[in-house]
Order: C-alpha cells, then structure tokens, then sequence
C-alpha cells in the first residue's frame, strides 16, 4: 500500500489543528479554572468580612454605650473618643453594608463554554 504525498499533507495538517484546538482547550481550562478559584476567594473575603463586621459592631458598640453610660467615672478623653468611635462605627458599617448589598455590581454571568466550535480551513 502507498502513500501519495497529497494524503500525507492533508493528515499532517489534520494533526496540526487537532493539536491547536487541544492546546486550546487546555489553556481555557485553565482559565477557567483560575477564574473560580478567584471567584471562590473573593467569596470567601467577602464572607469573613461579613462576618467581622456584624461581630465586630455589636461588641464596639456595647463598649462604646457603657463608657458612655458611667461617663462620670470615665476620664473625659475617653468618653470623646466612645462617642466618636461609636458614630464612626456605626456610620462605617452602615456605608459599608449599603455599599455592598444595595449598590451591588453587575450580577456574575454563569459560567458557560468560552470555546468557538473551529473552523477547520485548508490552504
């Protein structure tokens, strides 16, 4: 059995796409992978700074009330700053939770194929 060589161009340039659509495939792989793993972190910050502020507000804010509250016994300064630090506190998580709930951007595209079917030309 012989080859002509025409048959052989036509398989080499078969092996040729095949391995550029592989190597394709892989590297979007990995992309996609890299975006949600960043995804998943990001996530993960946004959860655990939830979580610091609703537990970090309500343990400022009972210092702050009962400095506030024996202010007589308290040295001045002291009550100043409660006083200051409680609206800052207050104002702070406020902006930040208005900031991330209410004014939220663009909402995630799901994930579907990032991938074109090829198109397989021959010169």
């Amino acid at each position: 059995m012989t080859h002509d060589s025409g048959d052989d161009k036509v398989g080499t340039e078969n092996a040729i796409l095949l391995a550029q659509a592989e190597e394709r495939l892989r590297q979007e792989r990995l992309m996609a992978n890299e975006s949600i793993a960043r995804a998943r972190a990001f996530r993960r910050l946004q959860v655990s700074a939830g979580w610091t502020g609703i537990l970090m507000l309500p343990a400022m804010a009972i210092f702050c009330v009962v400095v506030l509250m024996k202010y007589e016994t308290v040295p001045g300064e002291m009550t100043a700053a409660a006083s200051g630090a409680l609206f800052v506190d207050v104002l702070g998580v406020v902006v930040a939770a208005y900031r991330s709930w209410a004014i939220k951007r663009a909402p995630d595209e799901p994930l579907k194929p990032v991938t074109k079917a090829p198109v397989f030309e021959r010169h």
